[in-house]
């Protein structure tokens, strides 16, 4: 999985965008009858202004309305005074949002951090389960995040990666990690001075 060339650490991810899976979720939003409703057709029951589908079109089935949008799909029923919709994805609007429950899904998923602390500040594993894979070397695991924990004197370098990352992947890039030469500090550009937005975007389009 190819990362970004650059210098130092932080937030890496895969140069071929098209390898990022899209996110995945649902939706579930009930509207009480303070809600403004209008008729959605024949067989559509009631469509709400405020919902994601309420532009989608409508599909009667027996208790349910299924409705297809450009941006999201998904149901509505009736459950007493309340609608009830259930809709996925691309957009992200209000409501109970659940997610894949393996985490592979999402720029999340295939995601790279490294980094560098102190010894004396401790490490990834007061907030992870870790398990010894060699001399100062510990494999971490979170629910979504897996890694490595690598102590070089009083330095500690960390490497985490969403679960779709492959750990071998990120067992390499612990050990690569190593302080940058002269020569590379000397490559990087000055920080850019302070300034307004309209700066900054200025800067950005050039």
């Amino acid at each position: 999985m190819p990362v970004r060339h650059r210098l130092g650490t932080g937030e890496f991810m895969p140069s071929d965008r098209s390898t990022i899976p899209p996110l995945q979720y649902v939706n579930v939003i009930g509207y009480g009858p303070e809600y403004q409703r209008h008729p959605g057709g024949p067989g559509c029951g009631e469509t709400l202004f405020d919902s994601p589908l309420s532009a989608a079109q409508c599909f009667p089935e027996p208790g349910l309305v299924y409705r297809r949008g450009v941006v999201e799909h998904g149901y509505q029923v009736a459950v007493r005074d309340l609608v009830v919709v259930v809709a996925g994805p691309l957009a992200m609007p209000s409501g109970v949002q659940y997610l894949r429950a393996d985490h592979r899904t999402g720029e999340e998923s295939v995601r790279i951090i490294v980094f560098a602390v102190r010894a004396d500040n401790g490490d990834q594993c007061s907030i992870s389960t870790c398990s010894p894979d060699g001399p100062d070397l510990k494999y971490l695991r979170r629910d979504d995040v897996h890694g490595y924990v690598l102590r070089r004197g009083d330095v500690i370098v960390s490497a985490e990666g969403g679960v779709a990352v492959d750990r071998e992947l990120l067992r390499r890039a612990v050990f690569a990690a190593r302080p940058a030469t002269e020569a590379e500090l000397r490559r990087v550009p000055p920080t850019t001075p302070p300034g307004d937005r309209y700066d900054r975007l200025r800067r950005w389009l050039r």
